[in-house]
């Protein structure tokens, strides 16, 4: 059972106000947010769907939520929301219908794909090319910059500005000279979208116009070049129903935001339903202002607490930054006693994890190198002291050090065969190196660095038909299908037949099925051949087997020709949603004045206005499934 000490307490307690809590490695942390959960649900009565837990990564994430069911056993714990805030804005868009349902999420490796062949250049020749694949991604974080420009983000939140650099600026301008045109966001905006143009006209300019641009034609042709890969990289990905991870924040942070300054009764629904009271963000240090942004207009500032680590933000390769923790340090700060009840800054005192030989050495450090405070660092509930447990081994080359470290390696194995060693590394290619001399020396080793299994080609396969099965038009998944079955050579070629596909009404797994014409085919035959009754149905909700049918309508065709209609109400006991959404509920007022039929007669009736037709509905599973279970 879980006995916490006075530090992590006093985190527990906080149930109102802005918190930063300076947490470093081994002091509990995710015990202690899931006793905040717990509390805050059993003894301060807030419903687990006002409250939101995010961290930085997926894998942070499944811990939180592991822990959460071992603390938590409540049958309503799953309208908690535990995950990234990329997840979280995906949910956002997608649940309010804010993109296309057939939406799918690229990564890195489908918008080098993209973009290689936009530029006509060979995909894994431009993959195993670092400058090629840098000038690739600038052209994505340009995209990303105009749109942030187009909808005036704060330039603090910008993503990648350093992709507009130096020589981008001062080509921009020498063509906004050459066309007498002053260098404003305006004309920046008009050479992104008409940088084809600007491409093919610009040489025709007599030099005399601006005298310098013969000196920096190339200079100006490769800025131009780059805007017109990023504006077609752009017009891809929303003729394709595609978004990168950077679009899902840009277009969240631009739904949120403009709802947050309409009074329309819609956008402030969507507000209400998005807003939490209760926030707890773990990992604060490597989140982007893009993503703080985001996180602000999404709370209520009833209680947030933010949980970061200084140490790790000095030593994060993901780009975390101080600054980050530095601003959550001013605005936590309570400027005086009466805000000390609503804001504050904590420091877990105590680390359960590490020995105190070991903590010792990274407190040394912390304190003469990184110069943090020793008032601010952890002191270790573990005393057990181990003899000969820390030591320095010397080395006069890298091959000499990977060569002591092997062997030593292979002398703790024959000491304590049943013991495990781990390796720590700084880089990929320090581990690879040992994993090699381990070889040499025939130890047994498990190399967990350099590829992460998740962006190999096999796992993405294997991810990409669980999302198959759940839809029927995701372009990314179905591409990666088809071409892992090596029906198309290219992940590109893959992705224009599945889009032709689906633009076409033909399911990718229709060409699956063997000896079955496509279904569009099928209704063709249908149209030109037979009777086709469409029909639609209003209910008492969403169950298909406990909820009623109050009214079907429908109508006959054949072929361009209507053949008859049909509208009949019916009887229910159950309650009729007032609103449909932020709509009144327009059957309501029908149907004061109309005739009310019951459940036989009505389905009677639509049985034979529909005989020996095929039905077409817009969503024909719940309608049919519906129909059934009311029959």
């Amino acid at each position: 059972m879980f006995t916490p000490d006075s530090s992590q307490q006093q985190i527990i307690n906080i149930s109102q106000g802005q918190h930063l809590v300076l947490a470093p490695p081994g002091c509990g942390k995710t015990q202690i947010l899931s006793e905040r959960i717990r509390i805050a649900h059993s003894e301060h009565g807030v419903p687990y769907g006002d409250m939101l837990c995010l961290t930085f990564t997926n894998r942070a994430a499944r811990g939180m939520a592991e822990r959460i069911s071992q603390t938590i056993s409540d049958s309503d714990i799953a309208d908690l929301f535990v995950g990234n805030i990329h997840r979280y804005c995906i949910r956002i868009l997608t649940a309010h219908e804010l993109v296309p349902s057939n939406t799918s999420i690229i990564d890195d490796d489908d918008a080098l794909s993209i973009l290689s062949r936009l530029s006509n250049q060979d995909e894994e020749l431009v993959i195993a090319d670092f400058k090629k694949t840098h000038d690739l991604f600038d052209c994505i974080h340009f995209s990303q910059m105009m749109h942030q420009i187009n909808k005036n983000h704060p330039k603090s939140i910008r993503l990648h500005p350093e992709c507009l650099n130096k020589d981008d600026l001062n080509a921009m301008r020498i063509v906004c000279t050459a066309y007498r045109k002053e260098f404003t966001a305006e004309t920046m905006n008009d050479m992104y979208e008409h940088a084809d143009f600007y491409l093919t006209d610009i040489d025709h300019l007599q030099t005399g116009t601006y005298a310098n641009y013969v000196a920096y034609r190339q200079q100006v042709r490769n800025t131009l070049t780059k805007l017109s890969l990023a504006h077609q990289y752009e017009t891809y990905k929303r003729e394709h129903n595609l978004m990168d991870f950077n679009e899902v924040l840009l277009r969240a942070y631009d739904s949120i935001s403009e709802a947050k300054t309409s009074n329309e009764p819609e956008k402030q629904a969507f507000l209400e339903a998005i807003q939490r009271p209760w926030i707890q963000v773990d990992e604060v240090q490597d989140l982007n202002p893009l993503q703080m942004a985001i996180i602000d207009l999404i709370s209520k500032n009833e209680c947030i607490l933010y949980l970061g680590d200084e140490q790790q933000a000095i030593f994060s390769f993901m780009g975390a930054k101080l600054s980050t923790l530095e601003m959550l340090r001013e605005r936590c700060t309570p400027a005086s006693d009466s805000e000390k009840a609503v804001k504050g800054i904590h420091h877990l005192a105590k680390n359960h994890r590490s020995p105190r030989y070991l903590l010792d050495i990274y407190n040394r450090y912390a304190e003469k190198v990184l110069g943090i405070d020793p008032a601010f660092l952890p002191q270790p509930t573990n005393n057990d002291q181990a003899t000969d447990a820390t030591r320095f081994i010397y080395a006069n080359t890298m091959d000499d050090e990977v060569e002591k470290v092997a062997r030593q390696a292979g002398e703790w194995l024959k000491q304590n065969p049943e013991e495990t060693t781990a390796i720590v590394t700084l880089s990929n290619a320090d581990a690879d190196e040992i994993s090699h001399q381990l070889t040499l020396y025939s130890l047994p080793h498990f190399k967990i660095s350099g590829t992460d299994l998740f962006s190999t080609p096999d796992m993405k396969l294997l991810l990409a038909h669980f999302t198959a099965v759940q839809s029927d038009t995701n372009l990314i998944a179905w591409s990666r299908i088809m071409q892992g079955a090596k029906c198309i050579h290219t992940a590109y070629e893959a992705r224009d037949i599945v889009h032709q596909l689906i633009a076409t009404g033909i399911s990718p797994s229709e060409l699956m099925t063997s000896g079955t014409p496509p279904l569009t085919q099928q209704f063709v035959k249908a149209y030109e051949t037979q009777d086709i009754v469409i029909f639609d149905t209003e209910t008492t909700g969403l169950d298909t087997f406990r909820d009623d049918i109050i009214q079907i309508a429908a109508m006959r065709i054949r072929g361009e020709k209507v053949l008859g209609q049909f509208m009949v109400h019916i009887e229910t006991e159950r309650e009729i949603p007032a609103m449909l959404g932020d709509i009144v509920n327009p059957i309501i007022e029908e149907r004061k004045t109309a005739e009310i039929l019951s459940h036989e007669d009505a389905l009677t009736r639509f049985a034979d206005f529909a005989n020996g037709s095929v039905l077409l509905a817009h969503n024909a599973d719940f309608d049919i499934n519906i129909l059934k279970s009311n029959l």
